[in-house]
């Protein structure tokens, strides 16, 4: 949507329109141009931001409901779903899946990161990864 306006602004205001592959409850990300957006059954999808044309809609091998929202640190988006699945994926217009790992217990929320350390709440842990 264009900034500005009133009233109905669907006409006017409407950039594009995409209706594939959307997430239920993650939150899109915008990194460099691209919108990316994980939803259940971990189907990954980039589109075009200007455009909203589809870079790609993939499989990310890790199955199961998303209910945390993709991150990015470093170039790379960090996905992953409530069986615990950690996907990390380069940036960019394809599909690059570079890292996954199961932690085995129940993951519902967005990790957090700072400046040297992930953060990763399951259901019964809390874990702190650093490099």
């Amino acid at each position: 949507m264009k900034p500005g306006g009133r009233g109905d602004v669907t006409e006017s205001h409407l950039a594009w329109e995409h209706n594939r592959g959307i997430p239920e409850i993650p939150s899109p990300l915008y990194h460099a141009d691209r919108v990316y957006m994980v939803r259940s059954g971990g189907i990954l999808t980039a589109v075009h931001a200007d455009t909203g044309k589809a870079l790609y809609s993939e499989r990310l091998n890790a199955s199961g409901q998303y209910s945390a929202s993709p991150i990015l640190a470093n170039g790379h988006l960090y996905l992953i779903s409530e069986p615990g699945q950690l996907t990390v994926v380069k940036a960019g217009d394809t599909l690059n899946i570079v890292h996954q790992a199961q932690f085995g217990d129940k993951i519902h929320v967005t990790p957090a990161f700072d400046d040297n350390t992930i953060y990763v709440r399951s259901e019964q842990h809390l874990w702190a990864f650093r490099k």
